[in-house]
Parts: structure tokens; sequence; C-alpha cells
């Protein structure tokens, strides 16, 4: 499923969602439901935006690499080895 996100126009704040992408919420409440999360000092009528761009989210565990990637750590798995190469790029196709 994508993820999203949401601007509320009362608080500035940006949160973001994993949603399908038939899903759509006008409203802060609605949102801070989907996110459980609190509405805090903001009406739960004020209106939110959905912002441009996104990602995909996956149900997927999380691998070793993702971890070393978050961690700050390379991945070592070529370290010591000459890896692999792209071919280069020519202006034929």
């Amino acid at each position: 499923m994508p993820i999203y996100e949401y601007q509320c126009k009362a608080n500035g704040r940006t949160v973001e969602v994993v949603h399908r992408m038939a899903d759509r919420f006008s409203s802060w409440q609605e949102l801070c439901e989907h996110a459980q999360i609190g509405l805090g000092d903001t009406p739960g009528d004020s209106e939110v935006v959905r912002l441009v761009g996104g990602g995909n989210a996956t149900m997927a565990p999380v691998t070793t690499s993702k971890q070393l990637k978050a961690a700050g750590t390379a991945s070592t798995s070529l370290s010591g080895s000459r890896g692999m190469a792209a071919p280069a790029r020519t202006n034929k196709f």
C-alpha cells in the first residue's frame, strides 16, 4: 500500500499514513483516527490536504540490509571484491 503525506491547514503539522489509493481524508479527525494519533488542540473539523509525492510501504519484515542502512552502516557483502559494473551508456538504442 502507498504512503501518503497529509498536512493540516490549521496547525501546519504533516502526518504520514499508509492507506489504500481509494481512501481519502478531508478532516484532521479522520486523519488522526486512521493514524492512531491524538487530535491535540486542533479542532477535528480542520481541513487537511494530501501533499504531492509519496512512496510505497511493504508488509515485508525489515531485512538486514535495511537495518544496516538505518544504522548508517554500509553493506559489507561486496567488500574485498571487484563487484559488478553496469555497461557504459551509449546513444544507440
